[in-house]
C-alpha cells in the first residue's frame, strides 16, 4: 500500500510566528515536535499573496496566470488538480475545513468532504449544520461572535476611491465556547475520519484551519493567553511610505491601519498569537490520533499555509503586497524515510509542495504541473532549490480595490516587485537588498546605481511569464 498523506493547511500565517522558527513569545509545542522530525523549508514562498489563487496553485502546481485565476474569483472550468491524480492512484481523498475553491462543485473532487469556508451557510457548511443541530444559538452568520457596529472591537477603514467606510478589522472574544468553536470541530472531524478509516487504501487527508486569518476572535480562555504588553510590534509599524508605490497608502487607508492605535494593534496581535497556539493544540490532537491508529510510520505529514500576514509591518495590514511578510510561508514535510530534523535554505515555490509530497509517496506527477519535486533538496542536494521564486496578483475595482496588477521576484539576496496600476496611471517598482535591509525599508528602485539591476529583474519577470504561459 502507498503512503498516507496528512496535510495541515492554515490561512494567513506569518512564516516565523512559530516556536521552532525562533519566535520569542509564541508557544507551538506540537509543531515544534513535528519540526524536530521533519525537513524545514524556511525559504518557501507563495505564488500569490491572497487566498484563492494560492490555493488553486497549491492543488494544480501551476502559476496563477497559467491556471487563469489571479484574484479571489471562481476556479476556471477545466482546471486540472492533483486531487484527481490522487483519486486515480487509489487514494481516498478527504478534506476538512476551509478549501476556498469556488464554485462549490469544485470541492466535490474530494471523496470525503466536511466543508467550512468561513463564509459558508447551512447549504455548504458542515460546521453550520453541526451548530444548528447541537447549539443553534451559535449557528447564525455571526458565528465568530462579532461585536456590533460602533462597539469596541471594530476598526473602520476608508476606501479613498468611493469614500465609503467599512468594518476592516474586527477582534475580540468569541461568543462561541471553545468546545463548539470551528477549530475544535475541525480536529474532531479529522479524528473521526482517522478513527473510522481502514487501511486497505492510502488516504490523503487535508485538514484546513480557518485561522489565524481575520476576524481576530478566539474563545475563552485563549483570548487571555498572551498579554498585549508582551507583544513585540514590527519595527516598521510607523514606516513612511513616501518611497513606495502610491497604492500602498490606499491599502493603509482601506484596511484601517491609518487609525489603529498601538494598544489596539497589541491586542489584535495577541489574539493572532492565541489563534496560532489554539491551532497548534488541535494539530497535536490529530497527530496523537495518527499515532494511536498506528499510521505514523507510513504517513507523510505536511504543515504550511496559503500566504502570510502583514500584521502592522510597514504600517499595513492583511496581505496582497509583495513583502516578505505576505509572501513567505512556513513549510514542514515529514517522511519517515527522508526526515531527521533538517533545515534546508533552498528557495521553494508553493507550486513545488504537492509534487514533492507526491514524489515521496510514489505518485506520478502530471506533466501539466509547473512545480517540481524538492525530494532531492530534502536530502541536502541544493541543486534542487530554485534560483528565484515568483508571485503575482491582480486587484479588481469591483471589490473596492485600486485596480492593478502586481508581480514579484525573490532570489537569495533581493526582493523585486513591479506594479501596474490603472487608477493611478502608474508603473512603479520596489527593490530591496535583503542582506542589508531585511525589513525592506529602503526602496532602491529609483536609485541610479541600481538601474541595471532593475532592468535585469524586469527581464527575469518577462522571461518567467513567457516561459510559463
Amino acid at each position: 500500500m502507498g503512503k498516507n498523506i496528512l496535510f495541515f493547511m492554515t490561512d494567513q500565517f506569518l512564516w516565523n510566528a512559530l516556536g521552532y522558527a525562533g519566535h520569542p513569545i509564541l508557544r507551538t509545542p506540537n509543531l515544534d515536535r513535528l519540526a524536530a522530525k521533519s525537513v524545514n523549508f524556511p525559504n518557501t514562498f507563495c505564488v500569490s499573496p491572497i487566498c484563492v489563487p494560492a490555493r488553486i496553485s497549491l492543488f494544480s502546481g501551476q502559476y496563477p496566470h497559467k491556471h487563469g485565476q489571479t484574484n479571489n474569483l471562481p476556479v476556471r472550468e477545466g482546471t486540472k488538480m492533483f486531487i484527481e491524480t490522487l483519486n486515480e492512484n487509489g487514494y481516498h481523498t478527504a478534506a476538512m475545513g476551509k478549501l476556498h475553491l469556488m464554485p462549490h462543485k469544485e470541492t466535490e473532487r474530494f471523496k470525503t468532504l466536511k466543508l467550512h469556508d468561513g463564509y459558508s451557510r447551512k447549504g455548504t457548511s458542515a460546521y453550520v449544520r453541526f451548530l444548528e443541530k447541537e447549539r443553534p444559538e451559535y449557528a447564525p452568520s455571526s458565528m465568530h461572535g462579532y461585536p456590533k457596529e460602533g462597539m469596541e472591537g471594530v476598526i473602520f477603514g476608508k476606501n479613498v476611491l468611493n469614500k465609503k467606510k467599512s468594518e476592516s478589522i474586527m477582534y475580540g472574544t468569541s461568543k462561541v465556547p471553545s468546545e463548539f468553536f470551528y477549530t475544535q470541530w475541525l480536529s474532531d472531524e479529522s479524528i473521526r475520519f482517522l478513527d473510522a478509516y481502514d487501511d486497505t487504501a492510502p488516504f490523503f487527508l487535508f485538514v484546513s484551519f480557518l485561522g489565524p486569518h481575520s476576524p481576530f476572535f478566539v474563545p475563552e480562555p485563549y483570548d487571555k493567553m498572551y498579554d498585549p504588553q508582551d507583544v513585540i510590534l514590527p519595527k516598521t509599524v510607523e514606516e513612511d511610505l513616501a518611497s513606495k508605490p502610491k497604492s500602498q497608502q490606499f491599502h493603509r487607508n482601506m484596511w484601517g491601519m491609518g487609525v489603529v492605535s498601538e494598544q489596539q494593534l497589541r491586542k489584535i496581535t495577541a489574539l493572532y498569537y492565541a489563534h496560532i497556539s489554539l491551532i497548534d493544540e488541535h494539530i497535536g490532537r490529530v497527530l496523537h490520533k495518527l499515532d494511536e491508529r498506528g499510521f505514523s510510520d507510513n504517513t507523510i505529514i505536511v504543515f504550511t499555509t496559503d500566504h502570510g500576514e502583514l500584521l502592522g509591518s510597514h504600517g499595513l495590514f492583511y496581505k496582497g503586497l509583495m513583502y516578505e511578510e505576505a509572501m513567505r510561508i512556513p513549510l514542514l514535510i515529514h517522511d519517515a524515510n527522508n526526515s531527521s530534523g533538517k533545515v534546508t535554505d533552498g528557495l521553494v515555490s508553493q507550486i513545488d509542495i504537492m509534487p514533492t509530497v507526491m514524489d515521496l509517496a510514489g505518485v506520478p506527477v502530471p506533466e501539466w504541473s509547473q512545480g517540481k519535486s524538492m525530494k532531492g533538496l530534502m536530502s541536502g542536494d541544493m541543486s534542487y532549490g530554485r534560483r528565484e521564486v515568483f508571485a503575482e496578483i491582480s486587484q479588481l475595482q469591483k471589490y473596492g480595490n485600486s485596480p492593478g496588477y502586481k508581480v514579484g521576484c525573490r532570489d537569495e539576496n533581493f526582493l523585486f516587485a513591479y506594479e501596474m496600476n490603472t487608477h493611478y496611471d502608474i508603473f512603479e517598482g520596489e527593490l530591496y537588498d535583503l542582506r542589508n535591509d531585511p525589513e525592506q525599508r529602503n526602496n532602491l528602485y529609483h536609485q541610479p546605481e541600481h538601474a541595471g539591476m532593475v532592468v535585469e529583474f524586469k527581464e527575469r519577470l518577462l522571461n518567467w511569464f513567457m516561459a510559463t504561459q
